[in-house]
């Protein structure tokens, strides 16, 4: 068979099969597609095109929860590399429905300092005076500071992604910590673990990382970097900024999968890929009251992948009791202990 009848019978199977996830999967699609995604990498290309043509898939929560990283030989939905196929196209059908459950908020022009947040499990989208959106995560406040000759935020705590609309006579900054980050032109996220560690993604555009400067300082910063063909100062679109007590540590380039876990919270998901239980736990309590008690090493170090629903706390117990024989526990304050479940004969 020529290699033109076979791509067009792979663009023929895709078609099927993301016509087969809007409507949801059956018991029994359900492992032959994991099959077909994982006998050729053309198919993973070919279904991601399909998906484009729908506007309507909806019928996806089936396919949330954790599941054990070691299960990459079988063939079951949640194998760890099938998952995570899985997991990419999730992210991408659920960027096609464009739906949201944010709420929009524009800042007056007579006012020039204004603050918003979210609470723990709570998202929310800003629309600014300028055009510029902010996306707020979880637990998360800024103060925004607009003047004549300044676009200042300032990110009291949380996490948030700024979309800038462009001004050349007023700089976009984002101060946190003793850090200041400029945007050159940009979209990019800014996560505060705490006063002195920082993470920075750069989806488009490029920002400038510098120490919090006058502005008449920061604008001649600005003209300096900006000048130079590769500036250790400027992450530019793809790339990630780890900072630690202040201090940059490295900034590295992400792949599309990991720019899918990074960015997986606008959709009100989020994405595991090997990291530990203790890992994944840490990042599931940003969105919850709840706390979790894990009983020793063995419980916290096993390697977990998934796709999982932020604030899904009965789906994420259901998992690990179903993949992980792990025992849970409410306890009356408001937390969770988690231990291994004895093996009965």
């Amino acid at each position: 068979m020529s290699n033109r009848l076979i791509n067009q019978q792979i663009k023929q199977q895709a078609r099927t099969w993301v016509r087969c996830l809007n409507r949801g999967l059956t018991d029994s699609e359900k492992p032959q597609i994991i099959a077909w995604l994982n006998q050729d990498p053309l198919h993973h290309q070919a279904i991601y095109k399909s998906a484009s043509v729908f506007d309507n898939i909806n019928e996806l929560n089936e396919l949330n929860g954790i599941f054990p990283l070691e299960k990459t030989h079988r063939l079951s939905l949640f194998s760890a590399k099938s998952l995570f196929l899985i997991i990419a196209l999730l992210c991408i059908f659920t960027i096609l429905i464009g739906k949201t459950t944010t709420k929009f908020s524009e800042i007056p022009t007579n006012i020039k300092a204004v603050s918003y947040q979210t609470n723990i499990g709570e998202q929310n989208e800003i629309l600014l005076a300028d055009g510029s959106k902010v996306s707020l995560n979880t637990h998360s406040k800024i103060i925004v500071n607009y003047s004549d000759n300044s676009r200042n935020i300032k990110l009291v705590y949380g996490e948030a992604q700024f979309d800038v609309a462009a001004d050349k006579t007023r700089a976009f900054t984002v101060n946190t910590g003793n850090k200041s980050f400029t945007a050159l032109g940009t979209v990019f996220n800014i996560q505060k673990n705490n006063e002195l560690d920082l993470e920075l993604f750069v989806s488009e555009g490029k920002v400038l990382v510098s120490n919090e400067l006058p502005s008449n300082k920061l604008a001649e910063l600005i003209v300096t970097e900006s000048q130079k063909h590769d500036s250790t100062m400027i992450t530019t679109d793809g790339e990630k900024t780890i900072i630690e007590n202040s201090i940059p540590q490295q900034t590295f380039k992400l792949s599309h999968a990991q720019v899918e876990q990074e960015l997986s919270w606008h959709q009100g998901m989020l994405i595991f890929k090997g990291e530990t239980l203790k890992e994944a736990l840490s990042e599931v309590s940003r969105y919850t009251k709840i706390q979790f008690e894990i009983a020793n090493d063995e419980v916290s170090n096993i390697k977990i992948a998934g796709y999982f629903k932020a604030g899904d706390i009965n789906g994420l117990l259901e998992s690990l009791a179903n993949n992980f024989n792990i025992k849970y526990k409410f306890n009356a304050t408001n937390s969770i202990q988690l231990s291994k479940a004895e093996n009965h004969s």
